[in-house]
């Protein structure tokens, strides 16, 4: 009876704080976590408490603590509410490398059930605040102190686990050694749900980038790729045009009923562009796609991406005056993988130093990169240059104008369909103007990747619409004849061309020689994908539905 009163005095003096443990083991079996089945999951949710608790004196601290954490709790779950998942490594990565404006679009959906699961968790962990700051220095230590012995023992224990169910576990300690933050970075998000995990991997990202940004310059060409001596006249401007989250089968030019690209089914019905099918992106965020389609890495090797020259600087190598001008930003709140890219060439103007914007939404615009393009474009000059669009990113309505508001398709997608519209003003802009300069050129217009219309891109457990890209080129005084098979000699045995083997294509444009070995491994790479989860598949089976499995 003794034992029993005194349980109940310590269950009603820490009433908050059970109350606020039972919320989190809610939201974790909400999210499909088995809670029962692994101890890491009770002690991830008593690491939570940690800086409560010692700060818990401190009321006003404690308190800032108490709707930090709440913040991403809240956020964490009402991702999982909205898309069904829980947020994946790469939309993490993402975090760094978004503006305010554009990560705040992408959580707009987020936000409409955040305010109540915040008001619950700040109002348990503040609460529990204040029963903390009642116990005693000694007994906050040994709490403390098991919190962080117990995760710690449990994480050796599931490293030595996953070294000896491993494959190879001899290739498992290799990495564990090569790449220990990497690892250890892995193994804490998939054991810890919510914050910790995904504090881990932020974190480890941090790292990663700022200590790229120190690296040595790129000196060596990748293997496979050799300078070639032939001395023919080469093509005197190449110009990519990169489009955001534009999806193939809401182009009219790929036989969407609705009128959404007008201009380039001219352009086409005048045999001055050639449209490709089958095309797939190699990634479904940005950062990870241009990585791999404007460097060497792969997905299965993606260090070449910092020991080898990528695709802008072998263009200077060539002669070619390289230029990225941008409607977006390509820096982040720490170095990506875009800043890394896009400051290779040797001219960079990105939306805040071109001062891009919308007049009617003061929002960045798009079309004033045709102004942009025209103060930099000189004839009989060989230059390489790439523009980066907004595209069709979220807020749909935020990415067209007046002039595209006439176009009305359906009531979901509408809004949607106009940016594509945008877009086909802003290519068929591009081609008008190098068309004018009579020079031997290219134009390769293509999406970073593509989208799950009114959800997003990046998304784990998704269709493949968020693989599935335009790709359209338009060729002055050449024979397109010729490029379409240069495309065609990379496209893959299932039946898809992978964008990130345009390097390859663009290498060749460049009289660069590509060897029959190298064109075979880029086919077979072109089969997979890098996926939100950082795996590599087949894209055939995210195709089919068959990977990632729940």
């Amino acid at each position: 009876m003794v034992f029993l009163e005194k349980l109940k005095i310590n269950i009603t003096q820490k009433k908050w704080t059970l109350l606020t443990v039972l919320a989190i083991f809610g939201c974790y079996a909400f999210m499909g976590w088995p809670i029962l089945k692994g101890i890491h999951y009770i002690t991830g949710a008593a690491v939570l408490f940690i800086p409560i608790i010692i700060f818990s004196k401190l009321r006003l601290f404690s308190v800032i603590l108490s709707i930090l954490l709440s913040t991403i709790i809240a956020l964490e779950v009402s991702y999982y509410i909205v898309f069904g998942e829980r947020v994946s490594p790469a939309v993490l990565s993402a975090v760094q490398t978004v503006t305010g404006d554009m990560a705040y679009k992408v959580t707009e959906p987020i936000l409409k059930v955040f305010a109540p699961l915040f008001l619950l968790f700040s109002m348990l962990f503040i609460f529990s605040g204040k029963e903390f700051a009642k116990v005693k220095c000694k007994k906050k230590m040994i709490y403390i102190f098991l919190c962080i012995v117990i995760p710690c023992l449990t994480l050796t224990f599931a490293t030595y686990k996953v070294i000896k169910n491993s494959i190879n576990p001899e290739v498992t300690k290799m990495y564990l050694m090569e790449r220990p933050i990497d690892f250890i970075r892995d193994m804490i998000y998939m054991r810890y749900p919510l914050i910790l995990g995904d504090a881990t991997y932020i974190l480890a990202d941090i790292y990663w980038l700022n200590k790229i940004r120190n690296m040595p310059p790129r000196l060596d060409l990748y293997k496979g790729i050799l300078r070639s001596s032939n001395n023919k006249e080469t093509i005197s401007k190449i110009v990519i045009v990169i489009g955001e989250s534009s999806v193939y089968d809401h182009y009219s030019i790929y036989g969407y009923p609705f009128e959404t690209t007008p201009n380039l089914i001219k352009l086409q019905q005048q045999n001055k562009i050639s449209i490709i099918d089958y095309v797939i992106s190699p990634a479904a965020i940005t950062r990870d796609s241009l990585r791999l389609t404007l460097s060497f890495a792969t997905p299965a090797d993606p260090d070449t991406f910092f020991q080898k020259k990528n695709i802008i600087e072998m263009a200077e190598d060539s002669g070619f005056q390289t230029i990225w001008l941008s409607a977006t930003t390509e820096k982040g709140l720490m170095s990506s993988y875009l800043d890394l890219l896009s400051s290779s060439s040797q001219v960079m103007l990105d939306s805040n130093s071109l001062f891009i914007s919308n007049k009617q939404k003061g929002r960045p615009e798009d079309l004033v990169l045709l102004d942009a393009l025209k103060k930099y474009l000189q004839k009989n000059k060989k230059q390489f240059i790439i523009l980066h669009l907004e595209g069709s990113h979220q807020d749909y309505k935020d990415r067209y104008d007046l002039k595209d508001k006439k176009l009305i398709t359906t009531e979901k997608n509408t809004d949607y369909d106009r940016t594509i519209h945008h877009t086909d003003r802003l290519v068929s802009g591009v081609i008008e103007q190098i068309s004018a300069l009579d020079d031997k050129a290219i134009v390769f217009y293509f999406s970073d990747h593509g989208e799950i219309i009114n959800k997003s891109h990046g998304l784990q457990f998704a269709s493949d619409k968020q693989y599935r890209i335009p790709f359209i080129f338009f060729q002055n005084k050449e024979d397109p004849y010729l490029l379409r098979q240069l495309i065609e000699k990379y496209r893959s045995k299932t039946g898809y061309f992978n964008l990130m083997n345009l390097k390859y294509i663009l290498s060749e444009l460049m009289f660069y020689e590509v060897t029959p070995v190298l064109v075979d491994q880029a086919k077979l790479d072109g089969e997979t994908i890098f996926h939100v989860d950082q795996r590599v598949y087949p894209f055939i089976d995210i195709q089919s539905g068959k990977k990632p499995n729940r």
